[in-house]
């Protein structure tokens, strides 16, 4: 870990008592939130939505189990899918035994998704989990509760999710939803969050919060990137992993553990991606992002040849006498339409800023090795071959960062705003 800055105790507790006051306000500040949250007004659900429950076909009405209070975490798992959502799975990691407690204070709580009981409970199996989970597939329930959505939805960006009309990031989106029923049976829709809505349900990312190094994701495109379920030794449950994970979680106790299991290794993964994609998507995804990226650059090359051909005699004097800003200016004329692709795909200025340096750098290393005469060196490097040289190397340049970014471009377009 990098060295940070180091005081006494009593500086220490002079900090932190600051922050702590803070903490308190925003404690307050929950408090309060909370409290207007509870005094929404409701709306009546109109419809009889059945599920597919490991009892047979149940109503949402059933899903109470005689209490008054029911929480329906949307759990994304689409029909098609392979296996459910490695980004809910780390939440579900979270839900193992807490309907007990819940029911104590009159609420259910269940997982829905929108795919057959059959792949619920073999992926359930898998992970080792207890709670409840039910099948909405062949209901109206995902879509009238906004956590499902036709393709076509999502590429015309007529998807209503988290309350506004967007382009979602899948065709199953996760969330939870509240319902309450009425003493004369009718059901309440109280309350549903979803996107970072959901966040405070993932205990391992609120004790992240506390450590010093945060949830330690950077300013990736996606930030979830190191998650990763896979079976680890024979286990029948998958283990979540983190690639470089360097924080311990313990538990300290007066009771001793009646047995000392030695801890399973873990096989470090490589970074996860989306579980509906196999290797030979993730490859046409981004060999698509690289033609995409190609055919911005052409633009941009485009543009400047026709103003080259506008003004063919100060360009080809620029050229001559000024190769170092004739190349920059070529660079950035091919970098500004790749960018704008690149934000328009919802990829942060970090990365785009890291393509850039990708496309200005090749030029103007080559033309400054020209003008040291150093070509005497390198035989394919000289005044006559530097255009072809230069676009050569700003190719392999992009493709060298979209390697090392592999994870990001392999995935789907459109999946990158935060």
């Amino acid at each position: 870990m990098e060295d940070h800055v180091l005081v006494s105790r009593e500086g220490w507790t002079a900090a932190r008592l600051e922050v702590l006051a803070q903490e308190k306000a925003l404690t307050r500040h929950a408090d309060a939130l909370a409290a207007k949250r509870r005094a929404m007004p409701w709306t009546l659900v109109d419809k009889t939505y059945v599920f597919d429950a490991p009892e047979g076909r149940v109503t949402l009405s059933d899903l109470f189990a005689g209490r008054s209070q029911l929480a329906v975490y949307h759990f994304m798992f689409g029909p098609d899918w392979k296996e459910g959502c490695h980004r809910c799975s780390f939440w579900a990691d979270n839900f193992d035994g807490i309907d007990v407690h819940l029911a104590h204070r009159d609420t259910t709580f269940i997982v829905a998704s929108n795919t057959s009981r059959e792949n619920i409970e073999a992926y359930k199996t898998r992970m080792g989990w207890r709670f409840k989970w039910v099948s909405a597939l062949g209901s109206d329930f995902n879509r009238d509760f906004h956590v499902s959505f036709a393709q076509a939805e999502i590429s015309a960006g007529d998807a209503y999710y988290n309350f506004q009309k967007k382009s979602p990031y899948f065709t199953e989106m996760q969330g939870l939803s509240v319902f309450a029923k009425l003493a004369d049976g009718r059901i309440a829709y109280t309350y549903s969050t979803y996107a970072r809505g959901i966040d405070v349900f993932n205990g391992a990312y609120q004790i992240l919060d506390l450590t010093p190094k945060g949830r330690n994701e950077g300013d990736t495109v996606d930030p979830m990137f190191w998650l990763k379920t896979r079976p680890v030794h024979g286990l029948t449950r998958d283990v979540t992993q983190r690639q470089g994970s360097t924080s311990t979680f313990a538990c300290a106790s007066g009771f001793a553990s009646s047995s000392n299991a030695a801890a399973t290794p873990q096989t470090p993964v490589m970074r996860g991606d989306d579980p509906q994609q196999g290797p030979v998507a993730k490859v046409g995804h981004f060999l698509w992002h690289l033609v995409q990226m190609v055919l911005a650059m052409a633009v941009g090359m485009a543009i400047y040849v026709v103003l080259f051909r506008l003004t063919p005699e100060g360009y080809k004097a620029m050229q001559i006498e000024q190769p170092f800003l004739w190349y920059s200016e070529m660079a950035v004329f091919m970098t500004v339409p790749m960018v704008a692709l690149m934000r328009h795909h919802g990829y942060r200025w970090r990365q785009c800023a890291e393509m850039s340096g990708a496309m200005l750098i090749p030029p103007t290393g080559l033309v400054a090795l020209v003008q040291l005469g150093v070509t005497a060196y390198l035989p394919w490097l000289s005044t006559r071959t530097l255009p072809v040289s230069t676009h050569i190397a700003m190719l392999l340049s992009m493709l060298v960062v979209m390697f090392y970014r592999r994870a990001e471009y392999s995935d789907n377009m459109h999946h990158h705003s935060g």
